[in-house]
C-alpha cells in the first residue's frame, strides 16, 4: 500500500523602465573592463519552465531552488553586468507554489533579481486574475508583445510588449512573445478574452518600433516558444516539427537573440543566424547569452547553458533562497503532510500510453473529490 500526502497529489496533477545591478562584492576584472566607456561583457542568464520547483531537498535531476540561487549569484558576483531573465511557466508544478499561488516562487525570483518574464501557458492554470500581483510581488514585468485583450485591441494590461534595461552602459531591449499553442495547452475559459497573435507577424511590426523609437544597442526576444537542439549538429537550434513560430521570428530583421522554453529542452546554438537558448526544466539548467563588444562598436553573441543538475552534489545551498523555502514551508508545508488518500499498486505513466494507471486515478480522484 502506498500512502499518499496533498503535497504528492497536487505535484501529480500537474505531470498529468531600466532597472540597476546590485553590487555582490568581488568581480572578474576581465569580465568589466570597460571599451568605450561602457561594459566589454554583459551576459544573459535565463531560466524556463521553473514549474515552482523549490523542493527542500535535491531530487532526481532537480538541483532545488537554494542550489539554482549559488549558481545564478556566482555568475552575478563574477560579472554585474549579468542580467536574469524567464521564459515562462514559472508557477504551477509543486505543491507549495499551488497552495501559496506562486507566492513563494514570487519573493524567490525577487531575491534573484529576475528582470523580466515571457508568459507560458500555465501562467493561466489558476485563471487570469493573477499577473499583476505577481508581477508586484516578483519586482518584475510579464512581457507578452503578442496576447491581446479582445475589449481594447492593446496588449493585455497587466503586461508589456517589451521593456529597456540598462545594463554596462548598454541599452538591451526585451520583447515578449507568448505560443500560439497557449490557447490550446490552458484552459479555454481562462483566455476567452485573449487573443495569441503570430508572434513573427507582431514582431515584423513592433522591432522596426522599438529602433526608430528607443535605439537600443540589442533586442533580445524572451519568449515561451519551443526549441530543440539538432540531433546532428547542437550548435543549430531548430523549432518543433509541428510549429514554425521559432523559424519565422529567427526571420525577423533586428531581433538578435532569442530567449526560449516550453519544450523543456537544453538548447544552445543558432537559427537563420540568431543566437536560441533554453535551460531544460524545474531549474536544471540555464540558457547563457555571452555577449561581447569590441573596440570597434562591434558585438559577438555567444549562445550557451549551464547545467546545475550535472554537479548539484558539488554545489553548496545559498542560504537567502533556502531561508525562503523554510518561511514558506513552516507556514504552509504542515497541510501538506497531512494523508489524503492510499493507493495500492504501481502508478505507471508511459508516454506511449493512451490510459495509464496513473492518469486513471487522478481522473477518479478529481470526479470522486
Amino acid at each position: 500500500m502506498k500512502r499518499f500526502t496533498l503535497s504528492v497529489i497536487l505535484t501529480t496533477l500537474f505531470l498529468a523602465g531600466c532597472q540597476t545591478i546590485p553590487e555582490l562584492g568581488s568581480v572578474d576584472s576581465a569580465r568589466v573592463e570597460l571599451v568605450n566607456g561602457k561594459a566589454r561583457q554583459v551576459n544573459i542568464l535565463s531560466i524556463n519552465d521553473f514549474h515552482g520547483t523549490m523542493l527542500e531537498e535535491p531530487k532526481g535531476k532537480n538541483p532545488g531552488a537554494a542550489k539554482l540561487a549559488t549558481v545564478i549569484l556566482d555568475e552575478k558576483k563574477t560579472n554585474p553586468n549579468t542580467l536574469l531573465v524567464s521564459a515562462g511557466d514559472l508557477y504551477q508544478g509543486s505543491a507549495l507554489s499551488a497552495i501559496t499561488k506562486g507566492a513563494v516562487v514570487n519573493e524567490y525570483l525577487a531575491y534573484l533579481g529576475l528582470v523580466d518574464s515571457a508568459v507560458g501557458n500555465h501562467e493561466f492554470d489558476w485563471g487570469p486574475g493573477h499577473f499583476s500581483q505577481w508581477s508586484q510581488d516578483g519586482k518584475f514585468p510579464f512581457l507578452a508583445a503578442n496576447l491581446v485583450d479582445k475589449k481594447t485591441g492593446l496588449v493585455a494590461s497587466w503586461a508589456k510588449p517589451y521593456h529597456l534595461v540598462s545594463v554596462g552602459g548598454h541599452k538591451i531591449a526585451f520583447v515578449g512573445f507568448s505560443t500560439m499553442e497557449t490557447l490550446t495547452k490552458a484552459k479555454a475559459d481562462y483566455l476567452v478574452d485573449y487573443e495569441v497573435k503570430d508572434p513573427a507577424k507582431v514582431a515584423a511590426t513592433l522591432v522596426p518600433e522599438i529602433i526608430a523609437k528607443d535605439k537600443p544597442a540589442l533586442i533580445i526576444a524572451v519568449t515561451h516558444l519551443p526549441s530543440m537542439a539538432d540531433s546532428k549538429d547542437a550548435t543549430r537550434a531548430l523549432g518543433m516539427p509541428e510549429l514554425n513560430e521559432l523559424e519565422a521570428l529567427a526571420k525577423v530583421p533586428g531581433i538578435n537573440a532569442i530567449v526560449t522554453g516550453h519544450s523543456h529542452n537544453t538548447v544552445a546554438g543558432k537559427l537563420n543566424g540568431v543566437p536560441v537558448v533554453q535551460g531544460y526544466y524545474n531549474g536544471r539548467a540555464l540558457g547563457k547569452l555571452a555577449i561581447t563588444y569590441g573596440t570597434d562598436g562591434t558585438y559577438g553573441i555567444t549562445p550557451t547553458f549551464i547545467e546545475p543538475f550535472k554537479t548539484k552534489d558539488k554545489i553548496a545551498e545559498d542560504a537567502g533562497a533556502r531561508k525562503i523555502y523554510e518561511d514558506f514551508n513552516t507556514r504552509f508545508g504542515a497541510g501538506l503532510a497531512n494523508k489524503v488518500a492510499v493507493v495500492s499498486g504501481d502508478l505507471s505513466h508511459a508516454k506511449n500510453a493512451n490510459v495509464t494507471p496513473m492518469g486513471k486515478w487522478v481522473c477518479d480522484a478529481l470526479k470522486d473529490h
